[in-house]
């Protein structure tokens, strides 16, 4: 398994390229329009990582963003990332449990491949983790929560493991989340290229799900967004 919290703090420029070619089809933009409507509207974030996500939102005419996200790295590429939109974020340097804004200071809050990380950083402890982090998202928004999390990379359906399966099933039965699942496929100019940007992350079983041939490339993987009211 890949060292996730060593890969955000020390690559965060190998980890900016990767996402740029995520989603090609931009299924993710569409859902969030369709779901959280969130032109016009203050945004917090968690888990910002290099501005992807944030882009995507501000594209979407979000008022303002407040991007979050806890290894300093990160933040700096999102920096540099979004430098053209400084009047329409904040960056934080902050943990999801912690978010240095006041009380329903936003109208959404959303989470971006943060936190199914709490499933496997705190074995023991994830439910009450991850419900600290869910409490905050609560206590800052007035409209929706969203959370998206992986449904499994190079593979054409949802592919998750027991772990992940279980933290989903806990978001759904106890949390009153709903599931929406979409595609969020890599696109590639050739498969050296997809060689080249995505085993660093996703590990040498990546190979396997890479086409060879034609070009481009394009590497499946199934992303679910996770969504209620605030409370």
């Amino acid at each position: 398994m890949a060292d996730y919290k060593n890969i955000y703090q020390t690559q965060a420029d190998a980890y900016a390229e990767l996402v740029s070619a995520e989603d090609h089809e931009g299924h993710l933009a569409q859902t969030l329009r369709t779901l959280l409507a969130p032109a016009d509207k203050t945004v917090v974030e968690v888990g910002a990582g290099t501005g992807r996500v944030t882009r995507i939102l501000l594209d979407l005419n979000a008022r303002h963003v407040v991007a979050t996200e806890l290894e300093s790295s990160m933040l700096q590429q999102a920096q540099k990332t979004l430098a053209d939109q400084r009047d329409r974020v904040r960056f934080a340097e902050a943990d999801a449990r912690r978010i240095p804004v006041d009380d329903k200071s936003a109208d959404l809050y959303v989470a971006g491949w943060v936190l199914a990380h709490f499933r496997s950083w705190h074995p023991s402890s994830w439910k009450s983790e991850i419900r600290q982090c869910l409490d905050e998202a609560d206590r800052v928004a007035t409209d929706h929560i969203a959370i998206i999390d992986t449904l499994g990379t190079g593979h054409n359906t949802p592919t998750v493991s027991s772990e992940l399966a279980e933290y989903h099933a806990w978001l759904e039965e106890t949390q009153g989340f709903e599931r929406t699942e979409l595609r969020t496929d890599y696109k590639f100019a050739s498969s050296a290229e997809a060689e080249r940007v995505l085993p660093f992350f996703f590990g040498d079983r990546i190979y396997a799900h890479i086409p060879q041939g034609a070009a481009p490339v394009v590497v499946p993987e199934c992303t679910g967004l996770w969504t209620r009211k605030a409370r």
